[in-house]
C-alpha cells in the first residue's frame, strides 16, 4: 500500500504527454527520450483528456483533421507539431518544430512549457536558435558507444536491429547477400540491378507524369493497376502486399500503360476481387517498392567509390523500417561518403547500406555526389572519446612530444567560426 501511494504521487508530479500520428515504435523512442534527457519528468498517456501536452506528427496522412478536432474540444491544450516541411497551423497554442529533433533543445522547450514560460510560436523554426540541425555543424552521437569498427563484421552488431523485423521479412526488403570485396570489380555483378524494366521503373515514370501535370495517372503493369495522384501525393491500388511484392521482381517492356484518367473507378465498376482499395503516401509506396526491387542491391552504373549524399532527412516514421536506417541517415547528413565506407564505419552488412541508398535514390533525396569538394577530403570517422590519464600525458611530455602533439592529447574545446 505504501509503495502504490508513493508511485501515484510520483506520477501526479510528472507531466502527461499524448501523441497523434506516431506509430508505437516512435512513441517508444519518446518514452526513452523522456527518461534520458528529461529526468523522467514526463510520461506517455493515450488519453488526450488527461494530458497537458500533445505532440503531433504533421507529416502523417490527414492528421490535421484530428488536430483541429482535439483543439476544439480542448482549446487550452499545448500542441507541439513536428514536420519536415514546416507546415503551419492556424492554432495559437501550437509550437512548430522542424525534424529531425535536437535532443537538448527539445528538452529545453518541454521544460519551458512545463514551467509556464511564454514560448514563441515559431521559435522552433528559427535556424539561428539551433532548432534545425545543420549537418556541417552538428556531430552525430550514436545511441550506444562502439569501439573502432573491425575488419570483419560481428553478427552481434545487428542483434538490436533484428528486433525491428523478423529474419524472413528482413530478407524480403534487404536480401541476404553476403558482403563483397570492393577491390574486385567482378564482385560488383552480385550487388547491382536495373529497375528500368521492372515495376519500380514504371512506377517512377508514372509518378513523374502525375507530379508534373498535377493529375491522376493510371499505371497498368502486367495487367495490375495502380493510381497515382499527383495533387494529393498518394498511391491507390487494390493489390495487397502478397501480390505487389513478387510483382516488384518481374520485368516487362510491352505490358506497361501510363495514362491520365479523371477518377478512380467506383466499387461497382471494379472487379469483384478488387473491392478494397489500399491508399499509401506516395513516398512510403515508392520506398517500399524500391526495397522489394533492390533487396540490398544498388542501381546499375553506380560508382561504388564515389561519395553519395543525402539531401534531406527521410520521414522514417512512416517509411518501411529496415535495420540501421537511422544510423545511415545520420552519418550521411554530416557529409557525403562512399557506400563501402559507410558499411565499414558503422560496422554493418553492406546490404543494409545498399538497400537504404537505393530506396532514398528512388525518392530523389540521395545520389552520387558530383561535386569535386566532396571527394577532396576524407570524411571524419566517428571515434570513441579517448580517455587519457594524467600519467600518460606526463609520460608524453617527458618523451619529448611537441607542443602541438601535447595539445591534441588534451580535451578539445569546441570553437565556432
Amino acid at each position: 500500500m505504501i509503495f502504490s501511494k508513493k508511485s501515484k504521487v510520483q506520477q501526479n508530479s510528472r507531466t502527461a504527454v499524448s501523441f497523434i500520428g506516431f506509430d508505437r515504435r516512435s512513441e517508444k523512442a519518446f518514452e526513452i527520450f523522456f527518461r534520458t534527457y528529461c529526468k523522467d519528468q514526463y510520461y506517455h498517456t493515450k488519453n488526450h483528456t488527461s494530458s497537458s501536452i500533445t505532440i503531433v506528427d504533421m507529416d502523417c496522412y490527414k492528421v490535421e483533421e484530428e488536430i483541429y478536432e482535439l483543439h476544439n474540444s480542448h482549446p487550452g491544450r499545448q500542441l507541439i507539431a513536428l514536420s519536415l516541411n514546416q507546415k503551419r497551423l492556424d492554432i495559437d497554442n501550437c509550437i512548430l518544430v522542424k525534424k529531425p529533433i535536437n535532443h537538448t533543445e527539445f528538452a529545453k522547450l518541454l521544460s519551458s512549457i512545463n514551467a509556464g514560460k511564454k514560448v514563441s510560436k515559431h521559435a522552433a523554426m528559427e535556424p539561428e536558435k539551433n532548432w534545425t540541425r545543420k549537418p556541417q555543424e552538428t556531430k552525430y552521437k550514436p545511441l550506444h558507444r562502439e569501439t573502432k569498427p573491425a575488419a570483419s563484421k560481428s553478427p552481434t552488431n545487428t542483434a538490436n536491429a533484428a528486433h525491428l523485423m523478423g529474419e524472413t521479412n528482413e530478407n524480403l526488403f534487404v536480401g541476404s547477400n553476403p558482403d563483397i570485396d570492393l577491390q574486385k570489380p567482378r564482385e560488383f555483378l552480385k550487388i547491382i540491378y536495373s529497375p528500368d524494366k521492372m515495376f519500380q521503373g514504371a512506377l517512377q515514370r508514372g509518378w513523374e507524369k502525375a507530379l508534373n501535370q498535377q493529375k491522376l495517372v493510371e499505371l497498368i503493369f502486367l495487367s495490375h493497376t495502380v493510381f497515382l495522384d499527383g495533387k494529393n501525393h498518394t498511391a491507390s491500388t487494390a493489390l495487397n502486399d502478397s501480390v505487389l511484392r513478387p510483382m516488384c521482381l518481374m520485368e516487362s517492356e510491352d505490358q506497361v500503360i501510363i495514362r491520365l484518367v479523371d477518377c478512380i473507378p467506383s466499387t461497382e465498376q471494379r472487379n469483384k476481387t478488387e473491392k478494397r482499395i489500399y491508399n499509401y503516401p506516395i513516398d512510403a509506396f515508392i520506398w517500399k517498392v524500391s526495397l522489394w526491387s533492390s533487396r540490398g542491391r544498388i542501381l546499375q552504373n553506380t560508382d561504388i567509390n564515389k561519395p553519395v549524399f543525402l539531401s534531406e532527412w527521410p520521414n522514417l516514421t512512416r517509411l518501411q523500417p529496415i535495420p540501421h536506417a537511422l544510423r545511415i541517415a545520420a552519418l550521411l547528413t554530416q557529409n557525403p561518403r562512399p557506400l563501402g565506407d559507410i558499411s565499414t564505419e558503422l560496422n554493418i552488412p553492406q546490404r543494409y547500406v545498399f538497400g537504404f541508398y537505393s530506396a532514398a535514390n528512388a525518392l530523389g533525396i540521395s545520389g552520387v555526389s558530383k561535386r569535386t569538394a566532396d571527394a577532396l577530403f576524407e570524411p571524419k570517422t566517428q571515434q570513441a572519446p579517448e580517455n587519457r590519464s594524467i600519467l600518460k600525458r606526463l609520460l608524453g611530455r617527458l618523451a619529448g612530444q611537441s607542443s602541438e602533439t601535447q595539445e591534441s592529447s588534451l580535451p578539445h574545446t569546441i570553437t565556432h567560426q
